[in-house]
């Protein structure tokens, strides 16, 4: 949520996505860590209490509005990550970073090597594969340090080499899924000519690739999805987002509850539509418009109504 909120109703739509448990938080570290706490929390309840945003009305209550309100937006924002650390496991892995620059900084290389490892499980559970590496660096720089003999040395350079080995295969495996997926969402949104058996071949081509991790699998069957709008198959288009919508909810439950799932569901959703299976699709878009409470959602989902 960085950068200046001006001529846009940024900081309006924020406040209004908090739960009352996040306003409550927000209200406490506000008067606790804000110098100027009172004055700012008046523009907050101010801009809570509007049902539509207008920021004229602001302008006149409050002086010097524009550097408040971005002011405002920061400690809204600060107030979040602290509420969310405990709850939100990228939020935890990275305060865990931070905590292990800490310890390194003032050299308690043995507390930063367990709160590597710890770090270690929850990024590879994330399947973040780009801090996993990072991680594995570092906790190979902080070992060199304290080797007793070659033998350690030896041990701790190829322990780092395999690892590094193993994370880079899954990692370009997943971003091959991954790009294919944007260019198919390209080719189909820009209504590039497709030969239909490039089209069949690329199909095939992608069934064939073995996926390497959840995430890498879920973008698998998204690529897919461009394709097959190719080719006009709904009861297969159907059968393969109900595949990917599992994974996604899945992959959301078991392994990083911040996992962006509303592709998946709406791809499903339209699948759905066009299989004439009303009942679930209505099901699914009450659920998804019910777990999130924002108006850019319910403007995304609103062409599915």
């Amino acid at each position: 949520m960085s950068g200046k909120t001006k001529n846009t109703d940024e900081l309006f739509r924020l406040i209004h996505s908090l739960t009352i448990t996040e306003k409550g938080y927000f209200k406490k570290f506000a008067k606790r860590y804000s110098k100027e706490g009172n004055r700012h929390l008046k523009l907050f309840e101010a801009i809570s209490s509007q049902k539509t945003h207008d920021e004229k009305v602001l302008r006149q209550q409050f002086n010097n509005y524009s550097v408040m309100k971005n002011y405002l937006k920061e400690t809204i924002t600060d107030a979040l990550i602290l509420y969310h650390r405990n709850l939100h496991p990228h939020i935890v892995l990275f305060n865990q970073l931070q905590k292990i620059h800490v310890y390194i900084l003032k050299g308690f290389y043995k507390e930063a090597i367990r709160a590597i490892e710890k770090c270690i499980k929850l990024s590879r559970r994330l399947e973040l594969h780009l801090q996993t590496r990072h991680l594995y660096r570092m906790y190979a720089d902080l070992a060199l340090m304290g080797f007793n003999n070659i033998e350690d040395i030896e041990k701790i350079i190829k322990n780092y080499e395999k690892r590094v080995a193993e994370i880079k295969v899954i990692e370009n495996n997943y971003s091959d899924f991954e790009l294919l997926s944007m260019e198919w969402m390209y080719h189909y949104a820009t209504e590039i000519a497709i030969d239909k058996h490039q089209i069949t071949k690329q199909i095939s081509d992608i069934k064939s690739i073995n996926a390497f991790s959840k995430r890498a699998e879920i973008k698998k069957y998204a690529a897919l999805y461009w394709l097959e709008l190719y080719e006009s198959d709904f009861e297969l288009m159907y059968k393969n987002s109900l595949s990917q919508l599992k994974r996604a909810l899945n992959f959301k439950a078991k392994h990083d509850n911040s996992f962006n799932t509303l592709p998946a569901v709406t791809n499903h959703i339209l699948n759905c539509i066009e299989l004439k299976k009303f009942s679930e699709a209505e099901t699914l878009c009450r659920k998804i418009i019910a777990s999130n409470d924002t108006a850019l959602l319910h403007n995304f989902l609103n062409d599915v109504w």
